[in-house]
């Protein structure tokens, strides 16, 4: 892949990645625009792969044309005598084309893969907006009961408090039962 089209790619990456985030106090903007995002994710996604698809085929082609020009002509490529398969081998896997090749491939793979990791969370997206709505059709967020984020640790803090305390008397119960038994 071509630094330029790898760019384009990182770019086209970091624009999606920047839309995945939901504003809860615009659901309904959310919502509308769910669809198109996945629909655009997909098509750059499908784009990935195909790509990917080509580079693999790349590879098994400079594998066959190497394989054909060093049976054509074992000398150029420092073949003397009998030209076995191993050899052909060898020669193809150490040849800079091929090598190039699967460099090209393994990296199209990746990209196919972070496609594939994006297409998902978009997916999942979906879900999270699913569930913020609900919340918000039960008055979840009218609340004002909703704890500020610098209080979580303080409310974090109390519930491990109260599990102890709660695990402690549930020992002292279990010890008094233990007595009413002997």
């Amino acid at each position: 892949m071509e630094s330029k089209e790898r760019e384009d790619y990182l770019d086209q990456l970091k624009l999606f990645k920047a839309k995945l985030p939901i504003d809860q106090f615009k659901l309904e903007v959310e919502c509308a625009e769910q669809a198109m995002l996945y629909d655009e994710v997909g098509e750059w996604v499908s784009e990935i792969k195909s790509k990917a698809r080509v580079a693999k085929d790349h590879v098994d082609f400079t594998k066959a044309d190497l394989s054909l020009k060093i049976r054509k002509s074992p000398e150029t490529f420092g073949l003397v005598g009998k030209v076995t398969e191993g050899c052909i081998d060898a020669v193809i896997t150490t040849s800079d084309e091929y090598q190039g090749a699967i460099k090209e491939s393994m990296e199209a793979d990746k990209f196919a893969y972070d496609a594939s990791i994006l297409l998902a969370s978009v997916e999942q997206r979906k879900s999270m907006l699913r569930d913020e709505v609900r919340l918000f059709v039960f008055g979840f967020y009218n609340s004002t009961d909703v704890i500020p984020q610098e209080d979580w640790k303080k409310s974090e803090a109390a519930i491990t408090a109260l599990r102890n305390a709660k695990k402690e008397n549930e020992g002292d119960i279990s010890q008094e039962d233990d007595v009413g038994e002997v």
